[in-house]
C-alpha cells in the first residue's frame, strides 16, 4: 500500500492520525492506522475505486428525489417536458447494458451459435 498510495496515504495520516513522517514509527504500527481509516479517506477511496461515499450519493440522491418532486408540479412536469438533470447521474454515469443472455433448446443448438460466434470472429 505504500508504494500505490503514497500520497493519498501522506495525507490521510496527517489528517486523521497528525502524523507528519510516518517513517519515523514502524510499518506495522502505519498499516494498522491505516486499516483504520474511515471509508471517506483519501486511501480507502483509492484503493476501491470509488470517487464518492455512501453519504455523498444518498445527499445527492435526495436532491434529486426533492427536484423530481418540484418539478412534477411545473407545467412543464405535467407535460414531461424539462426534467431536471439528475445528479446522481452525472455523478454515476450508467454502465454500458451487458449482452443479452441466450438460451437454448438443445445443445446442437448451442453448438450452431458457438460456430456462428466464432466465425464472426474470425471472419471480423
Amino acid at each position: 500500500m505504500q508504494s500505490q498510495y503514497h500520497d493519498e496515504m501522506i495525507c490521510d495520516l496527517a489528517q486523521y492520525y497528525h502524523i507528519y513522517n510516518y517513517r519515523d514509527y514502524p510499518m506495522e504500527y502505519i498499516a494498522i492506522l491505516c486499516c483504520g481509516l474511515p471509508t471517506d479517506s483519501r486511501t480507502i477511496k483509492e484503493i476501491n475505486k470509488k470517487d464518492f461515499t455512501l453519504q455523498e450519493i444518498l445527499l445527492a440522491n435526495i436532491a434529486d428525489r426533492l427536484s423530481l418532486i418540484w418539478w412534477s408540479k411545473t407545467k412543464d412536469g405535467q407535460k414531461n417536458r424539462n426534467k431536471p438533470q439528475m445528479i446522481t447521474e452525472i455523478m454515476m454515469p450508467s454502465e454500458k447494458p451487458k449482452a443479452p443472455h441466450m438460451v437454448f433448446d438443445s445443445a446442437d443448438d448451442f453448438e450452431a451459435m458457438r460456430r456462428k460466434i466464432i466465425e464472426e470472429k474470425v471472419n471480423g
